[in-house]
């Protein structure tokens, strides 16, 4: 997300049954931990003005399903992603993306073993969600960063097809632009000042 849709990495919380920390070293047991998961939740304040995507192969995770609805309790809009269709979570989310991946064994296998169809499923929902925030343009992401080449050259591709300019004038805007996309699609179309140059 801070990468592509330029959203501030502070904005990002991650929370995870039995804490990031231990992530290499995770409990299963944990994960039936309700009381931990509101607790996890709560600490975070208010959440009126946030989006909780909520992540589960089986969609009925006790951690993951108690603290969606902690989220929810809270003002929170939820996306809830899982690959059971009438799991819980998708139940009570505000968007739900049932991955559908066939059955064949336990969830997390089922799940992980489609999760690139699951991205392709999840983006319109979530673009949607960017759309609002003023991150997604005629399809195209105008809040990334352009940190490395890959991202510069999708950036001036970007300016390049929202402004209708050619892709030097592009490059040009985006660099006057310091990087920041959505600026450097407006420049062109900027009316010019007197002794203002070209970009």
């Amino acid at each position: 997300m801070p990468g592509t849709f330029g959203i501030e990495a502070s904005r990002i919380i991650f929370v995870l049954a039995g804490g990031m920390a231990n992530v290499a070293l995770l409990d299963a047991a944990v994960e039936d931990d309700i009381a931990a998961a509101r607790r996890d939740v709560a600490a975070l304040g208010p959440m009126e003005r946030d989006v909780v995507i909520a992540v589960s192969a089986s969609g009925s995770t006790p951690y993951t399903l108690a603290g969606a609805e902690a989220a929810r309790e809270g003002g929170a809009r939820l996306i809830a992603i899982a690959n059971r269709a009438a799991s819980p979570l998708l139940h009570i989310a505000d968007c739900p993306i049932p991955a559908g991946f066939r059955p064949r064994g336990a969830a997390r296998f089922d799940a992980a073993g489609g999760w690139h169809r699951a991205k392709i499923r999840a983006r319109p929902a979530f673009d949607s969600r960017q759309r609002a925030m003023g991150h997604v343009y005629r399809g195209h992401m105008v809040n990334l960063r352009p940190d490395n080449e890959k991202l510069r050259r999708r950036a001036v591709h970007i300016v390049a097809v929202c402004a209708d300019v050619d892709e030097d004038r592009a490059s040009a805007s985006l660099s006057r632009a310091e990087g920041k996309v959505k600026c450097a699609i407006l420049m062109p179309r900027a009316p010019r000042r007197a002794g203002s140059r070209a970009i």
